[in-house]
């Protein structure tokens, strides 16, 4: 029972934090984006919650299709989170030029 609740909690964590970065998308969180773009602190906020609530799901959704284990759904939401920051400041980018 513990191990199936464990499996899950990534993908929530994930969900609830997308949900925080845009409920209070006006608070500084602790995102290395900001130093990078200054001024567009809501916006970076707005965007990583979005990010961060997609990679949630398909998370949830690899752990119940494909039945992982801990280890690698743990693997799986460290780089996910990983991956956001970079598909973040890559759009970003994007969108200064």
């Amino acid at each position: 029972m513990l191990t199936m609740f464990l499996k899950y909690v990534p993908s929530i964590l994930l969900i609830i934090g997308g949900l925080l970065f845009i409920v209070f998308k006006k608070l500084t969180w602790n995102n290395f984006i900001y130093f990078i773009f200054k001024d567009r602190k809501e916006d970076i906020n707005k965007f990583t919650g979005k990010v961060w609530i997609i990679l949630g799901v398909v998370l949830l959704i690899l752990t119940i299709i494909m039945n992982l284990e801990i280890k690698t759904i743990a693997c799986l939401y460290l780089f996910l989170i990983f991956i956001s920051f970079i598909i973040v400041y890559f759009e970003f980018k994007k969108r200064l030029k």
